[in-house]
């Protein structure tokens, strides 16, 4: 795996963060143990082989 790599991608639809005011479709990645990231659907992404967790409609807070 690239050293740039992610650990982990959580995707889910229901993705809500204090920066918005309402739940977002996209993903979380996680690399070594904290969020590095949030992306919202449709931005560019690329998972190659990083463990991705499709959650659907479970929430990410």
């Amino acid at each position: 795996m690239h050293s740039d790599a992610a650990d982990l991608i959580l995707r889910s639809d229901a993705i809500f963060t204090a920066a918005r005011n309402e739940l977002f479709s996209g993903y979380v990645v996680i690399k070594n143990g904290a969020i590095a990231a949030m992306i919202a659907n449709g931005e560019d992404i690329q998972t190659g082989e990083v463990k991705e967790l499709a959650l659907s409609n479970l929430a990410i807070a």
